[in-house]
């Protein structure tokens, strides 16, 4: 009790206390005296004696309080944050630096009401805070080639501008070892899984097996396959969530959906799958990356065929709303069950009967996640069980500005 009002005097609270114990010394009372404790009662004790040394409390005028204001509690609340903190106006004179972006770039403040290129040369950051156009912006920093900053940048029209930074220097270090290792890991595992799947072929030409080997044989080669696709799919989730992207490009989704139609539609007819399309040939391009929106597309299709029972339906829709391409696969599968809609994006995870009847790693959807959010797009679910899924995908159309980019490189 004594260490818990110790550590309230030392933030400034100035509570009333009354000290109820069954220690009664000297020593305790001499301190808690000093703690400022306004009365001291020593167990037992009768209840009249609590609530006369109550009102006593309450009599005794209280010392006051020094008046924060607002404005005051919010500016020590900024300048003891570990972000960095930059506001500028429209035209990029600074009208607010904290302690810790001042750090960053090794400014004062002093540098409050200057321009803000007069004052930094990192390209990086003058890049975004010179971009019209783009009220919500995220980038990755680099600072000196030393520290890693993740920005978040918002412009206010007819306000100005702001910027977040966090140093995150040590999470990609950490994000470079785990990649690394799995990379490793997969490198390692894939020579001894070849050679297991060779020798099981070699097994059948030695001579005819019977039914037990038989048996055993498939086993094995289904464990070598689900871990071999388990090794993939961590390898794909590990490079997109690590930055692993080409450079960007305008890309139709018309194309790119066609081209993962025709990756699938031998396996969707040969579970005679009634496919159904609905595609846009007119749609503006998105600024993307073209082997993993394929890929993105092709785990949603393979997804759909996969938990559809073979007579069922599929169906495919591109479409253009306002500044978004919709990319929509729909089936009429086994659904998802609500309890399980909102953690079917987590690594692993796979909902009771997916896990009982479908082979898979759990990772599909995860993939898909990170290259949505890659592309600064949105996706989500709607399903009912044993009726059907919807899953879509909104990405942002690329600006004229981005379309053009090529004709300058």
């Amino acid at each position: 009790g004594l260490e818990l009002l110790e550590y309230l005097k030392q933030n400034g609270s100035e509570l009333p206390f009354i000290l109820i114990t069954a220690e009664g010394s000297e020593a305790l009372a001499v301190r808690a005296m000093r703690l400022g404790v306004r009365d001291y009662l020593i167990k037992p004790f009768n209840i009249d004696d609590f609530l006369n040394a109550i009102q006593r409390v309450l009599a005794t005028p209280q010392a006051a309080v020094p008046v924060v204001s607002m404005s005051q509690r919010l500016e020590q609340l900024l300048q003891n944050s570990n972000a960095g903190i930059l506001s500028t106006d429209l035209d990029n004179h600074i009208l607010y630096l904290n302690q810790t972006f001042q750090d960053m770039f090794e400014l004062t403040k002093s540098a409050v009401g200057r321009n803000l290129n007069d004052l930094i040369s990192n390209p990086e950051l003058l890049e975004v805070f010179d971009e019209s156009g783009q009220p919500y912006l995220t980038r990755e920093i680099d600072l000196n080639g030393e520290h890693t900053l993740s920005a978040i940048f918002s412009q206010m029209p007819g306000v100005g501008k702001l910027a977040v930074m966090q140093d995150i220097t040590e999470y990609k270090k950490l994000d470079r070892t785990r990649t690394e290792f799995i990379t490793a890991i997969s490198h390692d595992l894939r020579s001894p899984l070849t050679t297991i799947m060779g020798y099981v072929e070699l097994l059948e030409r030695t001579g005819p097996l019977n039914e037990v080997q038989k048996k055993f044989t498939d086993h094995i080669i289904f464990s070598v396959r689900s871990i071999t696709a388990l090794l993939s799919d961590l390898l794909e989730l590990s490079k997109v969530e690590s930055g692993f992207m080409t450079a960007l490009q305008p890309i139709n989704m018309t194309i790119i959906t066609r081209y993962a139609l025709e990756t699938h539609r031998s396996e969707i007819d040969a579970r005679q799958q009634n496919l159904v399309t609905d595609i846009a040939t007119d749609t503006s391009d998105v600024l993307g990356n073209p082997i993993r929106l394929k890929q993105m597309a092709s785990n949603l299709l393979q997804n759909a065929s996969k938990y559809t029972p073979p007579g069922g339906s599929i169906r495919v829709r591109v479409y253009e709303d306002d500044d978004f391409i919709i990319f929509q696969v729909e089936d009429t599968g086994i659904g998802i069950p609500v309890e399980d809609q909102a953690r079917i994006w987590e690594k692993f995870y796979r909902t009771e009967e997916a896990t009982a009847k479908f082979p898979g790693t759990g990772l599909g959807l995860a993939i898909v996640k990170s290259i949505v959010d890659a592309h600064a797009g949105r996706i989500w679910v709607e399903s009912v069980p044993l009726q059907g899924t919807t899953f879509t995908v909104m990405l942002p159309i690329a600006s004229d500005d981005e379309n053009h980019q090529e004709d300058y490189e």
